[in-house]
């Protein structure tokens, strides 16, 4: 009998053992399920919210958890627009910021390349104040961008954004950054007057090809500034470049750019920021870029003239996703020539509503007309307004 009693409560305890080894498991298999819908909700709640931080808070907020790296990081690779905005230097004052910081906490993208135009007292503003007044001691505002992130810095007798013309104005700052875009490639190069000067003697010595280390053979738009002082070599060498490429390719290169009382470039990489350059400029290529630019010469003064040679811009072209609009008048034309402000920008914004503008006023500048298979092939300007477009994505 106790033999019998002893298998019996073997049996039962068999039996309550494995009971409970199934209810452990299926009590951890719904804390797991829990678990998961717990994580991805919160990858979800983060994500709304990070829709709402600009680039700095967003790669602050990367850094607490793996989680929060996840969510900033897909949140990152959704901002592909170009970011652009205008800061007034006066309400910065009031409230003690440096221009330079204020620019970084404007920008809602991680940015590959940036532009700013203002005054010619632009560089000092942004990058000798970022030096003075940063915390990390002494160092440029780019210590605040993205490590590839390189910026130019345009300074002369304005800027412009958007219907806002500003021209000669101390208190306003127009920025342009650009995010690294898939099939588009972006490239930034710079020259300093020892640099341009030796590619002048190699150009006028064996008719070498000029820029040949800093533009693609295959790019399809490029942006240029030269300051005063090399000025008239980097007209010589660009127009040479664009004569030579027209003989070996059939594809129109956009060029837009012009003349910097003031010119700097900030290389975040390198931590190499020069406050005065003979040279600056971004080419774009690639399979996902589409580009056209124009010239509004001395010929077109009239509201209608201008509006009319715009028009055939907009029935040359066909935008893609993500677009942006590029302006450089002379100094001459703005007030001197319509006795009013803000005549040209309008007028785009009137055709291409959409199309966010920026721009700047420029001593001279640099520009092609892309469409209607226009055969002029001077880029050098005088008393014109360079507009150009270009749409990526």
């Amino acid at each position: 009998m106790e033999n019998t009693s002893k298998r019996t409560a073997k049996k039962d305890i068999r039996k309550v053992a494995k009971r409970s080894q199934k209810q452990k498991s299926k009590r951890t298999n719904e804390d797991s399920i829990t678990s998961d819908s717990e994580r991805w909700m919160s990858y979800d709640v983060l994500r709304i919210i990070f829709r709402h931080l600009n680039g700095k808070d967003l790669t602050s907020a990367a850094m607490v958890c793996r989680l929060w790296q996840g969510a900033a990081s897909d949140e990152k690779k959704t901002r592909l627009w170009p970011d652009c905005f205008m800061v007034h230097i006066s309400k910065l004052e009031e409230k003690g910021k440096t221009l330079g910081l204020s620019i970084v906490k404007h920008i809602n993208i991680q940015p590959i390349v940036g532009l700013v135009f203002g005054v010619s007292t632009i560089n000092s503003r942004i990058v000798c104040e970022s030096r003075i007044m940063s915390k990390k001691g002494p160092g440029c505002y780019c210590s605040y961008l993205p490590t590839q992130c390189k910026s130019i810095i345009f300074g002369d007798h304005g800027m412009i954004a958007n219907q806002i013309e500003a021209e000669c104005d101390n208190d306003a700052v127009s920025c342009l950054f650009l995010p690294k875009v898939p099939n588009v490639k972006i490239k930034t190069f710079t020259l300093t007057s020892h640099a341009v000067s030796h590619n002048f003697k190699q150009f006028a010595k064996n008719r070498k090809r000029p820029f040949s280390q800093q533009f693609d053979k295959d790019m399809k738009a490029v942006i240029i500034f030269s300051n005063d002082a090399g000025s008239g070599i980097i007209s010589r060498m660009l127009q040479f470049f664009v004569s030579e490429r027209s003989k070996t390719s059939k594809e129109p290169l956009s060029v837009w750019g012009g003349i910097a009382t003031e010119l700097a470039i900030c290389n975040r990489k390198d931590n190499k920021c020069l406050v005065n350059v003979s040279l600056a400029g971004i080419s774009f290529s690639g399979s996902d870029i589409s580009t056209w630019s124009i010239v509004i010469d001395d010929q077109q003064r009239t509201k209608e003239q201008i509006e009319a040679k715009l028009s055939q811009l907009k029935d040359c072209i066909k935008l893609r996703k993500y677009t942006i609009g590029f302006m450089l008048a002379c100094y001459q034309r703005g007030v001197r020539l319509h006795s009013e402000r803000n005549v040209e920008s309008s007028i785009f914004k009137k055709l291409f509503p959409n199309i966010p503008l920026v721009g700047t006023f420029g001593s001279g500048e640099f520009g092609l007309t892309t469409i209607n298979n226009d055969s002029s092939q001077l880029v050098t300007h005088e008393w014109s307004t360079i507009f150009m477009i270009l749409s990526y994505g």
